[in-house]
């Protein structure tokens, strides 16, 4: 089954190289000669949405802040969608 990651809203501390606040999205390959791979699908800051994201596997949504300045956040969907 695959699941579709969207963004309503966005809005994290902006940086260079999202060096402060960051949200990053993970996805977890499936296992190749018993070993498996996360694969980094982005990292995101600032006031703009991350572009959606197909997850074909198990994911992860990492959020990092230096918990000095406050923003509003973000409000993320998962849709699992049938897989065609």
């Amino acid at each position: 089954m695959l699941a579709r990651i969207y963004f309503e809203d966005f809005d994290l501390e902006p940086s260079f190289d999202c060096w402060l606040d960051r949200l990053e999205i993970w996805e977890l390959l499936p296992p190749v000669d018993n070993s498996t791979k996360l694969v980094q699908l982005g990292t995101y800051c600032g006031h703009g949405k991350p572009p959606l994201h197909i997850i074909h596997n198990d994911f992860k949504m990492v959020l990092i802040s230096d918990r000095y300045d406050r923003f509003p956040g973000f409000e993320a969907r998962l849709k699992y969608i049938d897989n065609v």
